[in-house]
């Protein structure tokens, strides 16, 4: 009956914009939020990309019919259990599904402390960040087979997680900055890895960079910040532990692109490699 009037027409356009929306992010930016407020976002039927940021999970609602469709997720500074968020989906405490089409998924500056199984349910996964949590351990990545990019700084990690064995042939760029990482002998078998930061760790001697020898397609290295890096001659030791394919290529060592001299001292370490298999 009303079909004419502003304010039909107004809600329509209303109810299009949030039926076309691919977009959505929830930021709460008072103190208080009440414990009790349910964030219902199911009306949001084509997102594609979800963040959400400083809102407990708990109280979004809709996510288990867009686990589905969404390619992008972001959640910060609210999280304190993986499983909550993808087995569960946060507010509708729903049983474990497949996110078929997850290809993002960023839950940095979170509280976690370690990373169930949960990724089982996402295994679509090319971009993951992990960072700014307290993770100690992580043997989950193991169901992710498609990771390319994949960043866990600023952690409490001791070494480096075991990967999928495909991830293993696909990873292009590992970031493990400001753990306490002291050997890098899990990079092994990274062969199309193209960037590995490991600053900022527990790297006492060049020796321990042997592993680095296996890394044919390694563009960029970055040691800043570890013990071995204040060595007077540490390019040039490092060198040595470099895929002779750095010399072919414009190689970033901290920063900087290897010098004639230094690329002329990579690869000679390369008759190692059957030691890795």
């Amino acid at each position: 009956n009303y079909s004419k009037s502003n304010v039909f027409r107004e809600l329509m356009f209303i109810y299009d914009f949030i039926q076309k929306t691919l977009v959505l992010r929830i930021t709460k930016f008072i103190d208080e939020l009440d414990e009790n407020c349910i964030i219902d976002i199911t009306k949001f039927r084509n997102l594609t990309t979800l963040e959400i940021h400083r809102v407990p999970v708990k109280q979004i609602k809709g996510l288990q019919s867009l686990r589905i469709q969404l390619q992008e997720l972001v959640v910060e500074k609210c999280l304190t259990s993986v499983k909550e968020l993808i087995i569960h989906c946060a507010g509708d405490k729903c049983s474990g599904f497949i996110w078929n089409n997850l290809k993002r998924l960023d839950l940095s500056y979170n509280q976690l402390d370690r990373v169930e199984s949960s990724f089982e349910f996402t295994p679509y996964i090319q971009h993951l960040n992990l960072s700014h949590n307290k993770i100690v351990h992580i043997s989950a990545l193991v169901w992710l087979p498609n990771l390319k990019v994949l960043n866990l700084s600023f952690n409490q990690l001791t070494t480096i997680p075991k990967l999928n064995n495909e991830s293993m042939r696909r990873l292009q760029v590992l970031t493990l900055n400001d753990n306490c990482i002291e050997d890098v002998s899990g990079v092994v078998r990274l062969e199309a890895l193209l960037e590995l930061d490991i600053s900022g760790n527990c790297l006492l001697d060049h020796a321990l960079l042997l592993p680095l020898c296996t890394l044919t397609c390694l563009r960029y290295l970055n040691l800043f910040g570890n013990p071995l890096a204040f060595h007077p001659k540490h390019r040039i030791a490092t060198c040595r532990y470099l895929s002779k394919n750095a010399a072919s290529v414009q190689f970033y060592l901290d920063g900087e692109i290897l010098s004639r001299s230094e690329n002329a001292l990579t690869g000679n370490y390369e008759n190692y490699y059957p030691l890795f298999g």
